[in-house]
């Protein structure tokens, strides 16, 4: 679904960003994830929101393409509409959902093609640190970790582009995923 909320006559442009809607099945129904802005925060201070952000330089890199599973960016790009650049979309809301409430779908490279992966709290921990200080990038860590992103865990849902006229605009992709076990 793309919801055109673009009225036109604005001189900022939409910054492209994705955001990853987590669900999963409780009693008595669907459970969702929201995160709560920093009170302080310079955009919607307070608010609660899903996991999400701006797609970074990082999320366009080609190495990102072989650790891709089950998606490439020809792929990724029809179904957003796009001629090409989808992928970094799907990269940005995993590493998004990473950065802010620490849940991260990979799984093993050797392992069978079943299910996502979850990595011990305490590396996350220490990878969400070098991410945000710039110290290694997501594809460089899977890399090393032997991991691959679940992309094809992810289904897109919908589009969404800030009203003009306002001081700060997104060109925002969204995804839902289950939530990761445990």
């Amino acid at each position: 679904m793309t919801a055109a909320l673009d009225g036109g006559g604005s001189d900022v442009p939409a910054v492209p960003s994705a955001t990853l809607i987590v669900i999963r099945d409780a009693e008595p129904g669907l459970e969702t994830l929201l995160m709560r802005r920093h009170a302080l925060a310079g955009f919607v201070a307070g608010a609660h929101v899903f996991p999400g952000g701006v797609v970074d330089p990082g999320d366009h890199d080609p190495a990102l393409v072989e650790l891709a599973d089950g998606l490439d960016d020809v792929g990724a790009s029809q179904q957003l509409g796009l001629e090409s650049g989808g992928l970094s979309y799907w990269v940005a809301a995993v590493r998004e959902c990473l950065e802010e409430a620490g849940l991260l779908y990979v799984r093993p490279v050797d392992r069978a093609a079943n299910g996502p992966h979850h990595p011990a709290e305490r590396d996350l921990a220490r990878l969400r640190l070098s991410i945000e200080h710039g110290d290694i990038g997501l594809a460089d860590w899977c890399r090393r970790n032997g991991l691959v992103l679940t992309l094809r865990d992810l289904a897109y849902v919908a589009h969404w582009i800030t009203p003009a006229g306002l001081p700060r605009r997104y060109d925002t992709r969204f995804f839902v995923a289950v939530a990761l076990e445990g």
